[in-house]
């Protein structure tokens, strides 16, 4: 086997497709689905039959999460094969979770040629956060006992949209891959998958909307209280005025926002976007990828409000020094990229001017009434 790829979410499969497609078609490619992504049984069934020419596999990650301690680390540190992999060339994975690692170490044993290799998965790759973590005195042994494990390594080539923007230092070569849109020969492809893997949604949004994007801040530590952050958006603004959605974080609840609609669709963002344009949406979030998704995979340039600016000169409760680094990296890539279309307003005048030139804009474009 050539390569082999390693997804969770919808975005790994668009992107993936899009590698694919434009970089190795031909190939004897793979893809593993971790079955914690959800309708892994679906995407599986429907790249087969879009993409005949694919190997498609689902991998037993929830048994895996759920072993105990003791047992995961005496996997990785034994290189156990448990998977009955084959010998491959190229590990392609967006991220690090205890499946990657082992299927790392299990495929560098079988063959030491084999390289480890990198596609997008969001801003991530943008803002130089680190792809492998180090974190605890396990992963510590696994990197002195074990020659083939994923933290002696560093990876070889990074699949990206915007190759000049990303972390030079974490990658030997750094490959572009083309925005999604319709002169991208797997945009076809893309379309046909989601399509039928989601039943499609009849969402009708016929004026200027705010969609709020929640993030669980809190829940990971970064000492953002993401609820008391909403509150005080909403106290700026008008909501008399201006419709408002929430874009539910897959791992929130549904009743963490009072009295705020929610915006009522299984699909994540990018993929919303792709089987739903020409909506008058306004997102606005602190440092969510959905902000940059439409420049950043698709080459649009939607209005959107990011708040990270604003918020660092916002009287919050509990901002950490990650609160902060969070903030400044992502203020950061939106300086780099320089991306018109995002706003970053400094205080409350400006998010005010900011949420009524993009309705103004909203309303010249669509031709609709606010």
């Amino acid at each position: 086997m050539d390569n082999i790829f390693v997804v969770w979410t919808p975005l790994h499969v668009m992107n993936v497709l899009n590698l694919i497609v434009n970089h190795l078609e031909g190939k004897n490619n793979e893809i593993i689905i971790q079955n914690d992504l959800p309708k892994a049984d679906r995407y599986k069934e429907v790249l087969s039959l879009v993409y005949p020419n694919l190997n498609v596999t689902i991998a037993d990650a929830k048994r895996l999460k759920h072993e105990s301690v003791i047992k995961k680390n005496y996997y990785l540190l034994s290189n156990r094969d448990i998977f009955n992999q084959k010998e491959y060339q190229n590990l392609y994975i967006p991220g690090d979770t205890f499946f990657t690692r082992l299927l790392f170490s299990i495929g560098k044993k079988n063959n030491p040629r084999m390289k480890l290799n990198y596609f997008e998965d969001g801003i991530g790759a943008y803002i130089y956060a680190d792809i492998i973590n180090e974190v605890n005195i396990f992963d510590t042994l696994q990197c002195k006992l074990n020659p083939h494990s994923i933290f002696n390594y560093s990876f070889d080539t990074a699949f990206v949209y915007h190759p000049q923007y990303a972390d030079q230092t974490k990658f030997k070569d750094i490959q572009k891959i083309p925005a999604m849109d319709d002169r991208n020969p797997s945009m076809a492809y893309t379309r046909k998958v989601f399509d039928m893997v989601y039943e499609r949604e009849n969402i009708h949004i016929n004026k200027s909307t705010i969609v709020y994007f929640d993030q669980p801040f809190w829940q990971d530590g970064s000492g953002i209280c993401e609820k008391e952050v909403f509150e005080k958006f909403l106290q700026i603004i008008d909501r008399k005025d201006t419709d408002i959605l929430i874009k539910l974080h897959p791992r929130s609840e549904e009743g963490k926002y009072q009295d705020v609609d929610i915006l009522q669709t299984e699909l994540p963002w990018e993929i919303f976007m792709l089987l739903n344009q020409n909506l008058p949406i306004i997102p606005v979030g602190i440092n969510s990828t959905a902000i940059f998704s439409p420049t950043l995979i698709f080459g649009a340039l939607q209005p959107a409000i990011l708040l990270a600016s604003w918020l660092k000169n916002t009287p919050v409760t509990n901002l950490t020094e990650k609160s902060f680094k969070i903030l400044n990296n992502t203020i950061g890539l939106v300086e780099n990229l320089s991306i018109d279309s995002i706003y970053l307003p400094q205080d409350n005048n400006q998010l005010l001017n900011s949420i009524d030139n993009t309705i103004k804009m909203m309303e010249e474009e669509y031709e609709i009434e606010t």
